[in-house]
């Protein structure tokens, strides 16, 4: 068992193509309808960020499993509507399907935060990721900072576990590296200063259940947050549609 330093970690991303979507994705604006915006080639992409340009082509890959934008062949990468459904991936990189990881939280996150209401006190370095992301909210450029201490929280509360094999179990289904896809359409609904700060403010809530030692009101706390999350982030229908690779159509 790993100590409790991968799960102050975890939020910061070791595979070399998510910032890179986690930027990408910052600079586009959403809601642009039928107008949709042209990327720059993988070429020219791989030589602004000092990457290869498979590690490009990857990123595009998962921006457009989320929806993010539309890889046209033998044309290029255009940014998309929201409205295009989420695809399934048989590739191991981009973990599961974005609904099946909140669900899996919704199982599983609600019991941790009951268990750390036995000891309040054991919450104090999710307390501190939650301050650290009161400065971020307003800033839009800031957005994927803000949505990685977001999840850093509620690592930060796996990691404060006695339970250690519980933790591990959140840290599969929480951590950047290993969901990719979940990170990446949570930054997209964060663009919304209004989600910025309701997930805040609910963050604050469920720090608050703990630290009082009310079990069930920390249990329910933590599930409501997790199906706003839910509401918010997943479209009613997802797809499930198989996913053929394509030669870039930059090559």
């Amino acid at each position: 068992m790993e100590s409790s330093d991968h799960f102050e970690q975890a939020a910061k991303p070791r595979r070399r193509y998510i910032p890179i979507a986690q930027d990408l994705l910052r600079q586009m604006q959403t809601g642009t309808g039928p107008d949709m915006v042209k990327l720059p080639s993988d070429r020219e992409l791989a030589d602004q960020y000092g990457v290869s340009r498979a590690t490009v082509r990857e990123a595009l890959f998962a921006l457009d499993l989320i929806g993010a934008v539309e890889v046209k062949h033998g044309d290029g990468t255009y940014v998309a509507s929201r409205g295009k459904r989420l695809q399934a991936s048989d590739q191991f990189q981009y973990g599961a399907l974005p609904e099946h990881v909140i669900e899996t939280r919704i199982v599983l996150e609600p019991s941790i935060s009951m268990k750390l209401a036995e000891k309040p006190d054991s919450v104090a370095e999710a307390a501190r990721v939650h301050n650290a992301s009161q400065n971020l909210i307003e800033d839009q450029t800031c957005v994927p900072e803000f949505t990685r201490q977001a999840l850093q929280f509620h690592l930060s509360l796996a990691g404060a576990l006695d339970n250690k094999l519980m933790g591990e179990l959140a840290f599969e289904v929480i951590s950047i590296d290993n969901q990719p896809l979940w990170a990446l359409i949570n930054q997209l609904d964060l663009q919304s200063l209004d989600h910025r700060r309701k997930v805040q403010q609910e963050h604050y809530e469920i720090l608050e259940a703990i630290r009082s030692g009310d079990q069930k009101r920390a249990f329910q706390t933590m599930e409501q947050h997790l199906k706003n999350n839910k509401t918010r982030i997943v479209p009613p229908e997802t797809g499930s549609r198989p996913r053929h690779d394509e030669e870039d159509a930059n090559e």
